[in-house]
This record gives structure tokens, sequence and C-alpha cells, in this order.
């Protein structure tokens, strides 16, 4: 499917979704996250779709709201936030805050990897820390540039920043607004991973691949509620769902064929949910 500035490809069940207007850095307009809303929709929605990666056209993930936009924001014409409220209205066990343009990932119970390509800013970067996983090229920057724009930091990015990266981190680069390099990024637990940037979209593909293939949807999708979960309780209402998670688990199927896979040295096969 092509929705012009934002393209879907399947490879196996992996859905790939591409911001797709390099010539602007993948800046979005009102229309690219438009087109980008209905892409999550549809990917999330798929039954053969196991996993979902985001990435970037070009030499960059996401450089932000495009200033056209930004400018539309101040007159009054266009709202800061989009809530997606009809587009999202598939997601209804989600927490209603996660039902924004700028957090459905993590409404999405599928895994969601960032494939960080290159300049991440913005709401780019408020894309990217809603995302599970995030791996990055060597060539990424990663902005938080809302202090710089005078804005406060939208949506959830100070709350998911301070607990992917720590307190002290997300101080230094919400108030400092300040570019972090690729490596610093890996040291700090911002990206999980760095890869080369020749390459860099094959090599994210495969390894986001290895999680369509290899891991359990219906565990996938639990592990996703628990780690949703913790960010919203204390530790002992995280172990009590922890408990009665792994009880439901063990009536799966998916256990026995982890098994029957670990034992007979293959990948598992996992059914669908």
């Amino acid at each position: 499917m092509s929705q012009g500035e934002v393209l879907v490809e399947r490879s196996e069940r992996l859905a790939i979704i591409t911001l797709n207007a390099p010539e602007r850095l993948n800046a979005l307009t009102t229309g690219m996250g438009a087109a980008l809303d209905l892409a999550f929709v549809a990917a999330a929605t798929d039954p053969d779709v196991r996993a979902i990666m985001l990435t970037g056209a070009g030499r960059g993930f996401c450089a932000g709201a495009s200033m056209d936009r930004l400018e539309k924001v101040k007159a009054g014409t266009e709202r800061l936030s989009e809530t997606g409220a009809g587009v999202f209205s598939c997601f209804v066990d989600a927490p209603p805050p996660f039902r924004t343009r700028y957090t459905i990932p993590l409404a999405i119970t599928k895994p969601v990897i960032a494939a960080v390509n290159g300049p991440c800013a913005g709401a780019g970067l408020m894309l990217a820390l809603a995302c599970d996983i995030r791996i990055a090229s060597t060539d990424a920057k990663f902005v938080a540039s809302f202090a710089r724009m005078g804005l406060v930091a939208e949506s959830s990015s100070a709350f998911l920043l301070g607990r992917i990266a720590g307190h002290g981190f997300a101080s230094d680069m919400l108030l400092s607004a300040r570019r972090i390099e690729a490596d610093e990024a890996l040291a700090r637990g911002l990206v999980t991973r760095l890869l080369p940037p020749e390459g860099f979209r094959e090599a994210a593909i495969e390894q986001a691949l290895q999680i369509a293939r290899e891991t359990s949807p219906r565990a996938t999708r639990q592990i996703k509620r628990q780690l949703q979960h913790g960010l919203a309780h204390d530790l002992v209402a995280s172990l009590d769902m922890a408990e009665r998670s792994v009880r439901e688990s063990l009536t799966w199927p998916d256990l026995s064929e982890g098994i029957s896979a670990f034992r007979e040295k293959r990948s598992p096969s996992f059914p669908d949910p």
C-alpha cells in the first residue's frame, strides 16, 4: 500500500512503514500524519502481521513537525496534538492517552520497532520513544528541540524519555535541546542497537523479522501489557499482573511449541493468537 508520503510494505509477516518525504528529512505535515495514522491502523489490525517497523526514507528518520504546520498551530488553525479519536477507535482496550498520533505504538499490541536511519527530532523523537525497540544507524542524531522552539515537551516525551534513559539524562536533553549523537544514545539506553549506515535498512529489517518469525504473538502481546502496566503501577501491582499472566500463558499451545523447538534445535513456529 502506498499513501504517497507514507509507504507500507510487507516482508513475510513484518509490516514496514516508511516516512517518505526525504527532501525535508520526513518532517510531518498534517496530511502525512493522517496517512501515518492509517498505516499504523492497517498494520495493527492485519492478522497476518506480527511486527511493525517504522523508518524514514533518505538520510533522515523524522525531523519533527514541519514549520508550516507549527505556524498553523500557532495561528490556531490546527491542533498541536492530534487525538485520532475516529481513526484509533479500533484500539478499544488501550487507555485513551495511548490513542494519539504520537503514542499509538503504545496502543498497538504487536512489537513496534523504530529503525532510526538519521536525524530524529521533535515529533520524530516522540514517535521513536513510543516504539518498543529503537535500532539506530551510527549516523543517527537525536534532538528534543522543544525548548529551542519555545515549546514544552509534548505528549509523553518527557515521561518516556525519563523512564527509558533516566531522569538526569532526560533533564539534560530536554532543557539544553542539545544534539545527541548515536554513540551517546546507545550508552544512555535511548537506543539498544547501532548498525552501520551502509545496508542499515536491510539489517534493521532482518532484526525485526527475527521478532516476527521466532516469537509467540500471544507472549509478545502480553509482555507489552506487562511493560506498560509497570509505567503506571507500583512493583506489587506489577508482580500480581505478572503472576496472573504467567498462569494464563501456561494454557497456551505456544509453550508446547517453544519446548519442542528447543529440544529439536529448530526455530519455533507459533500459531496465530
